[in-house]
């Protein structure tokens, strides 16, 4: 699940963020899980221990009151993921000089004086839904499911597999996570991009550029994160013998 986090030290303005959110929210769905983060200093401790998306979308008061600056806060979210979307929400529009200077990439800035309003928030998350929604952009894998659209960076996928006895239900496994998805590894395949997953195996897709370690004699296939699947050699030997695993691995 694709996460939103809210970094806003100030109540009320906390909370017409919150609400502003589940306006746009009644218009166009949003897929996102929300996580307002209110103690900064403990997030700052464990942020390393999380996993960032590419398609996560940090909402971020540059001037916290804490220890730790919006700005010391989004440094650290910057060493795990640079490719995560950074909204940076300030009273004081001369700070952008300050964030291009740290080289935080910011995707935009929200003045609160000006621009706090409904109206550019959803503005805003136009446009960031815009960047994840875009083909022109890093490779992503769009699963339009039975009930929703779900979109992941390929690079993050390491396999999906078919689901025993339900035909319409796959198990995709990321990076980070596992997670089931509501429709046939058939129609997986034929969404997927053919240059970098393999799907010529039954009940399998295979991201071949997230395999590291391919054991014919063990059944084995270890992915990108230090997962493992078993498997049976015969199919490991299918995957390595493949000339789209040949022209990754060479």
């Amino acid at each position: 699940m694709k996460k939103l986090y809210i970094l806003e030290d100030n109540f009320l303005h906390r909370e017409y963020i919150l609400k502003s959110i589940h306006a746009i929210d009644e218009v166009n769905t949003f897929e996102y899980e929300i996580e307002i983060v209110t103690e900064f200093n403990s997030f700052a401790q464990e942020i390393s221990n999380r996993s960032i998306s590419d398609l996560d979308i940090f909402l971020i008061d540059i001037d916290l009151n804490s220890y730790f600056s919006g700005l010391d806060l989004a440094e650290r979210i910057r060493q795990i993921n640079e490719e995560c979307i950074l909204i940076f929400i300030t009273a004081d529009n001369t700070k952008g000089l300050e964030v291009i200077n740290k080289h935080l990439k910011p995707f935009a800035y929200i003045i609160k004086d000006v621009q706090f309003s409904q109206l550019n928030l959803e503005k805003v998350f136009h446009k960031a839904f815009e960047w994840i929604y875009s083909p022109k952009l890093e490779q992503r894998v769009v699963l339009n499911s039975s009930f929703n659209k779900l979109i992941y960076p390929a690079r993050e996928i390491n396999f999906f597999r078919a689901l025993p006895k339900n035909r319409y239900h796959v198990l995709m496994q990321t990076s980070n996570s596992e997670k089931i998805i509501g429709m046939s590894i058939g129609k997986v395949k034929k969404l997927v991009p053919k240059d970098i997953f393999l799907t010529n195996l039954k009940s399998y897709v295979f991201n071949v550029k997230n395999i590291i370690e391919a054991d014919v004699g063990e059944g084995k296939l270890i992915f990108k994160g230090d997962s493992k699947l078993s498997l049976t050699p015969h199919i490991v030997r299918k995957v390595v013998n493949d000339p789209l695993f040949i022209k990754w691995m060479s």
